[in-house]
């Protein structure tokens, strides 16, 4: 069985040890560094990869990009804040979008299209979570004040509550209307690549992605997650689907309106029900990871190897919980690599992107660098009582390659990753954090990476 729906990591497991891994994980993040806001003003690097002015550098030439029609989907709740991240960034260079959102809006001269405008008045009167979607419809953005957004985000609660979150209820409803909207848009793209607002993806390395497969015929390609019977492309990494299979998908929804409303109504993720409305026409998911990532660049441990397949050697497409920060660096970074010269893999991310950093400010105070092994719990671990003490500790252990320390409990680790900036959103849960990387362990670690002898792209 593949991962079920949410994980970071698309790896099988026995869902026990899933759940408790989860658990404590969860458990262990809000001790150290309290729960992570993607919308927390962070500084996520010393570094800046290239000009600041980004916004005027010239677009370099992707060839196929003009056959590409790229949608993104986003909801009135967040659309203002987190669309505007990607019009200088993500869009810049794109010939061809279309935005799709639960309200007809324009936001700084970009159209949002109403996803939903087709659901049938039926399910608009029947269903709870259309409640939220008529009020917009009535009253704009002025129906937004009526809900508190805040509380499925910021919350310590807020991975359970986020499941009641009415924009997040309403957003499974999207998925086929926005597919049919796309083509219909424009039915003469060869790809139709869909990602969300918290998306980056790197158009070069998605285009020679997708030079791998023959668009003439019906194609299905994206990260893979599994609900019941059903393996899917997981939204929020992005997907890609041929034109056939689209016009396809398009005249199937047509024919079958009533039982796919009716799919929708009892399903829960609606890049599951498009994946299963695939599926019954016969059209197979192609799994795309590790070229899709669920988790950040500084987030990936770059030894992992996954279905027989080493991280460091496959070529990224894009990278999931993107913030404004996470784009800023990233989409900096883009520009700055000759793409024209070589292919960008991982083990390019993390010479070029980690490395430098971690070298920039190998030690760092409120900063969590997601070291594993815990010190100073239980009757038989050494009680450890300021970072110094950390940094010996994992000094002492020559694969050890960083440490972190906060509130009296040191954890090591012999991989490598860069982290974060502690999030500060929930002052109750936050504690002082520093971390640090014993830098020359990290450098031997990349030149001792094994060659690659597979890669660079999953096509089957």
């Amino acid at each position: 069985m593949l991962p079920s729906r949410r994980g970071h990591f698309p790896a099988i497991r026995v869902l026990g040890a899933l759940v408790a891994f989860v658990f404590v994980y969860t458990s262990l993040s809000r001790v150290f560094h309290g729960s992570r806001s993607r919308n927390a003003p962070v500084s996520l690097s010393p570094l800046r990869f290239g000009s600041n002015d980004t916004a005027h550098r010239p677009c370099p030439y992707i060839p196929g990009l003009d056959d590409v029609l790229v949608v993104m989907k986003t909801g009135s709740s967040e659309a203002d804040t987190k669309l505007p991240w990607h019009f200088s960034t993500t869009f810049r260079c794109v010939p061809h979008h279309f935005i799709v959102s639960d309200l007809e809006e324009s936001i700084q001269g970009y159209d949002l299209h109403d996803a939903l405008r087709d659901v049938s008045p039926a399910i608009r009167k029947d269903v709870p979570e259309m409640e939220l979607y008529n009020n917009l419809r009535e009253h704009g953005r002025k129906a937004l004040d009526d809900y508190d957004f805040t509380k499925y985000t910021q919350s310590k609660q807020a991975k359970k509550d986020g499941r009641e979150n009415p924009a997040h209820k309403l957003d499974k409803w999207k998925f086929l209307p926005m597919a049919h909207q796309a083509y219909q848009h424009r039915p003469a793209a060869k790809w139709y690549v869909f990602m969300e607002a918290d998306t980056y993806l790197s158009w070069s390395n998605v285009m020679k992605w997708l030079n791998n497969f023959d668009a003439s015929k019906p194609q299905y390609l994206g990260s893979q997650m599994q609900i019941g019977e059903t393996i899917f492309a997981f939204g929020g990494t992005g997907f890609a689907i041929s034109n056939p299979a689209m016009k396809e998908l398009v005249d199937y929804r047509s024919r079958h309106l009533g039982d796919l409303e009716e799919y929708t109504k009892n399903g829960w993720a609606g890049d599951e029900i498009l994946g299963h409305v695939l599926g019954d026409m016969g059209v197979k998911l192609v799994w795309g990871y590790p070229n899709s990532q669920m988790s950040l660049p500084q987030e990936l441990s770059y030894t992992e190897a996954e279905y027989d397949k080493r991280l460091w050697c496959y070529a990224p497409i894009g990278w999931h919980r993107v913030d404004s920060e996470d784009i800023d660096a990233l989409y900096s970074f883009d520009l700055t690599f000759n793409h024209n010269k070589s292919l960008l893999l991982h083990s390019d991310m993390f010479n070029q992107y980690v490395l430098p950093q971690i070298e920039a400010a190998p030690e760092r105070d409120d900063w969590e660098n997601l070291a594993e092994e815990v010190h100073g719990i239980g009757p038989d671990s050494p009680h450890v009582r300021t970072a110094a003490a950390c940094r010996s500790l994992c000094m002492k252990d020559k694969n050890c390659k960083q440490y972190t320390y906060g509130h009296g409990i040191c954890r090591t680790s012999s991989s490598v990753r860069l982290g974060e900036p502690v999030a500060r959103s929930s002052p109750q849960l936050w504690l002082p954090t520093h971390s640090g990387w014993i830098v020359n362990r990290v450098r031997a670690f990349s030149k001792k990476m094994p060659a690659c002898r597979e890669g660079p792209w999953v096509l089957s």
